[in-house]
């Protein structure tokens, strides 16, 4: 993981579960990090067997259950903090 302080844009790219088999590309805010988390910048990731699981109709987690987006893609690689604004 490296640190660096490029500019964090408006909008990100990300597959979105919006049920079983019904899950899409699209453009949606880059989250605002709340105290005590961090924002981080993610190259590229993979599907693992529990997305596979989700797009088929598998029930969603406990953690995932009452978020407004769920993003599939678990297997991150090239990962990069984003420091606070003036940190």
């Amino acid at each position: 993981m490296t640190n660096t302080t490029q500019q964090v844009p408006a909008t990100m790219q990300a597959v979105v579960c919006h049920g079983p088999r019904d899950y899409r590309l699209e453009e949606v805010a880059v989250p605002t990090p709340g105290p005590g988390e961090a924002l981080v910048r993610v190259e590229a990731v993979g599907i693992c067997a529990s997305d596979l699981k989700c797009y088929h109709g598998a029930a969603k987690s406990e953690f995932q259950k009452g978020l407004d987006l769920v993003a599939a893609g678990t297997e991150s690689t090239k990962v990069t903090l984003i420091p606070e604004p003036g940190g």
